[in-house]
């Protein structure tokens, strides 16, 4: 479960390590190296369980939502206009944005 992104609905698989995690954070405190992201990464849906592969050069908002089954990426509560990932800030001046 991500502490970063309330409701992610998705994780995707690193191509620097072909690990799941649930955003970036995750990789890089779960991890001893910096992601490498691709243009194309592979990702599957937490509601239908089924994987799923997204040009992020071409994204779009007919892409925000699993081509399987229509479950949103991430699910919003309430009154969420950003949605970026945030590393909690524990013993720290600033978070980390993603």
């Amino acid at each position: 479960m991500c502490k970063h992104i309330p409701n992610v609905q998705v994780s995707f698989r690193a191509p620097c390590c072909n690990r799941w995690f649930d955003c970036s954070e995750c990789h890089f405190e779960l991890s001893d190296h910096r992601q490498q992201p691709q243009a194309e990464m592979a990702f599957v849906c937490k509601q239908c369980r089924k994987p799923f592969r997204k040009d992020l050069t071409a994204f779009d908002e007919e892409d925000e939502s699993c081509p399987h089954c229509g479950n949103r990426l991430v699910q919003s509560v309430g009154d969420v206009s950003n949605l970026r990932a945030v590393t909690p800030a524990v013993n720290s001046t600033a978070p980390r944005n993603i």
